[in-house]
């Protein structure tokens, strides 16, 4: 039994880093969202979350970030594509796998309500200037879960997005 519970906590920080780091993209991404488009497998956010490709430092250029479920041999993988809104010379579209073995996507829009730091109540905010017609206005949060094959929760955020500039 010992030998069990050491496995599972040594897998269990294996796991740790990474999925800090996913979490802390899926972050980044929402919050530069402008726009969302929501699909059954996929979770399409558009805004400035460009990012350079070499060094990873953000752009702050239009982009269309999307997370989606495909299989790939025979497992199902989350896979994460940025492509530019407008095409650049060097900016080509990025694709990369991003953890395997995940089913589903769920995400629900959190109340369009925020709190400002004393706690009050603040009224949520459209943008300004949609990037792509036709595209819903991204709620200033939202709460996502990415479900495993084996039907765990692999990950639970609340994603808050950035307040639109003046």
């Amino acid at each position: 039994m010992q030998q069990r519970e050491l496995e599972l906590r040594s897998s269990a920080s294996r796991q740790t880093a990474p999925l800090a780091a996913l979490r802390d993209q899926l972050r980044r991404d929402f919050a530069s969202a402008a726009q969302i488009d929501p699909q059954p497998r996929a979770l399409q956010l558009v805004g400035y979350a460009g990012h350079e490709r070499r060094t990873g430092a953000a752009t702050l250029q239009p982009a269309r970030v999307s997370y989606q479920i495909a299989v790939i041999g025979e497992r199902s993988w989350l896979i994460r594509r940025e492509s530019p809104l407008k095409p650049q010379v060097g900016r080509a579209a990025q694709t990369e796998l991003v953890w395997p073995d995940v089913a589903a996507i769920q995400y629900q829009q959190v109340a369009g309500e925020r709190l400002d730091a004393d706690g009050k109540r603040m009224p949520s905010e459209a943008p300004r200037f949609p990037l792509v017609p036709g595209l819903v206005a991204a709620p200033r949060a939202l709460r996502i879960e990415l479900i495993t094959t084996s039907g765990e929760v692999l990950l639970s955020e609340l994603l808050l997005r950035q307040p639109d500039l003046p």
